[in-house]
């Protein structure tokens, strides 16, 4: 569990490396299987994301070496064709690996993938495309069963032009029999990648960037060596950055190509935008101008710019739209921002920003990957200091973001818990604690300085926010979950407890059974029963 510090108010000034694209390194991996031979990969992003599928690559029985800079990945002894449970829940793109190992041994057997939750993101349309190449699919008991003699070209028309289901059914037919066609495929750069990167290992495959690929199946592949496109969507975040700050950046290793509907709506605000080869420098304008944006499919405005561009158009003059169009639960990120000072009202799909002189510093908490990201934009405008929780979102798909921003200007660190032998369930709220062989659940708050050893840790039935403490007057007492600076050995926690500051729970005298007013002690071990209440500087 980690957190960033953001000192918000300072000027963004200087130039920053634009690191290899996440949407373009995850199929390319995957694709990696598909020879049973080396590839070697640069530019890969050393992220959360890439790590994890690089784990599941290793569990089906690949070598991974990582080696000055680069990647080299030995596919020739896979074991397994089953996709890990705990690594595919982490990711949802880990879903992309279906496809490769389904082309290569023709058949996979993986679960529902996890992720950030924005939305619905069915995979019906990567299991259509699998079906209609002659592919067995079984469900059952939360996992996909896929297998076929044979793999056969065919014509696949899709329902949407989802990028996943695109790259999942390129992968699958690179050794089909016959011609695969794919009408309304997406067309995001990252799909040209894809297929540079194929046709470079001896696949034939034709059409990305439009709407019509066509794959011609081939026999074998070969040795591969390949450098991933930069990333697009770390681009357009540090641009909206930088023009949130007030700053002047210089982004290298980066391809406006790929980012102008980004480039032209932040003209639009005012920034001042200026294009060279594989360089894109940014003057941020005095003020900002409200805009309307509209996410869409490539060619438009990508839907992992909405938050951050919704972020820039909280501070802009006058009131702001922004339609989101891909994804329905997209706009998670709100609440944490109007916490911040924000203005802004969603009905469905349309998010209403009014904008406002100066946001203020605030503890928020990061719900998905670029609503995250989103947050850090705000906090670098704001008045004061920001507390971002939950980063671990940011940190799948950001190379180093703090130490990149630190290097023009912003005031930002990661305060880090330290986490052993323990279990941490989702939604935890832990700051620079310190805990080793327990087992914390769902919605726990932990705060900074504490020390926990052998504790079961029931966690809340709910988030407290000021509404709840108004609602419940509890406004004299401490909030839910363990307060700073305690230290807390062989402890059982039910739900919803509040313990102080500097609480001391140790059974230091080892009473081995004892009934107190707000606890009990059986074999020694200390137990603190539900909606307790633990003052602060508490002694057991």
């Amino acid at each position: 569990m980690a957190s960033y510090l953001v000192e918000g108010g300072e000027r963004l000034e200087g130039e920053v490396n634009v690191s290899g694209s996440k949407n373009a390194s995850l199929p390319i991996i995957a694709a990696s299987i598909l020879s049973g031979k080396t590839t070697t990969l640069y530019n890969v992003p050393n992220i959360y994301d890439t790590k994890t599928t690089l784990e599941i690559l290793k569990l089906l029985g690949c070598t991974v070496t990582k080696k000055n800079g680069k990647i080299i990945i030995d596919s020739k002894n896979i074991k397994s064709q089953e996709i890990p449970n705990e690594l595919m829940r982490k990711m949802r793109s880990s879903v992309i690996l279906a496809g490769a190992i389904l082309g290569r041994f023709k058949h996979a057997i993986f679960s529902y993938p996890g992720g950030c939750d924005i939305g619905t993101r069915p995979i019906d349309l990567h299991l259509k495309g699998f079906e209609k190449l002659g592919i067995k699919i079984e469900e059952g008991s939360g996992y996909i069963k896929c297998s076929c003699d044979k793999i056969v070209g065919n014509n696949i028309q899709l329902d949407f032009p989802s990028v996943g289901a695109t790259e999942n059914i390129i992968l699958a037919s690179i050794f089909a029999e016959g011609e695969t066609i794919i009408t309304n495929a997406a067309m995001e750069p990252e799909i040209i990648d894809l297929q540079n990167f194929l046709n470079k290992m001896g696949a034939k495959v034709e059409g990305a960037g439009t709407n019509v690929i066509k794959i011609t199946g081939v026999k074998n592949l070969k040795n591969v060596s390949y450098n991933i496109m930069p990333d697009r969507i770390e681009a357009g975040t540090l641009l909206c950055m930088g023009a949130i700050s007030g700053g002047e950046l210089v982004l290298n290793n980066a391809k406006q190509e790929h980012i102008t509907p980004v480039v032209h709506k932040l003209e639009e605000v005012g920034a001042k935008i200026t294009l060279e080869k594989n360089r894109i420098i940014l003057k941020a304008p005095k003020k900002l101008k409200a805009i309307d944006v509209k996410t869409m499919p490539y060619p438009g405005f990508p839907t992992d710019m909405q938050s951050v561009f919704v972020s820039l158009q909280t501070v802009a003059k006058g009131t702001s739209m922004m339609v989101e169009n891909i994804f329905e639960n997209r706009y998670k990120y709100v609440n944490e921002l109007t916490r911040m000072g924000a203005k802004i009202t969603v009905e469905g799909k349309v998010a209403i920003v009014k904008g406002v002189r100066k946001l203020s510093g605030a503890e928020v908490n990061s719900t998905d990957l670029r609503g995250g990201a989103a947050l850090v934009t705000a906090a670098l405008a704001a008045r004061g200091k920001s507390k971002i929780n939950n980063i671990e979102y940011i940190l799948r798909g950001y190379e180093n973001l703090d130490k990149k921003l630190k290097n023009i200007g912003a005031k930002i660190k990661i305060e880090k818990a330290n986490i052993n032998s323990s279990i941490i369930a989702d939604g935890c709220k832990i700051e620079n604690a310190t805990i080793k062989e327990s087992v914390i659940g769902l919605r726990s708050v932990i705060q900074s300085g504490s020390n926990l050893e052998r504790v079961i840790m029931m966690g809340s039935d709910y988030y407290e926010n000021r509404d709840d403490i108004e609602r419940l007057n509890v406004r004299h007492l401490p909030k839910i979950g363990i307060g700073k600076k305690c230290t807390l050995k062989n402890v059982i926690i039910d739900k919803n407890v509040r313990i102080g500051n500097e609480v001391t729970i140790v059974n230091k005298k080892r009473i081995q059974h004892q009934d107190s007013e707000f606890y009990c002690i059986r074999d020694g071990i200390v137990i603190i029963p539900k909606n307790t209440v633990v003052k602060s500087g508490t002694v057991i």
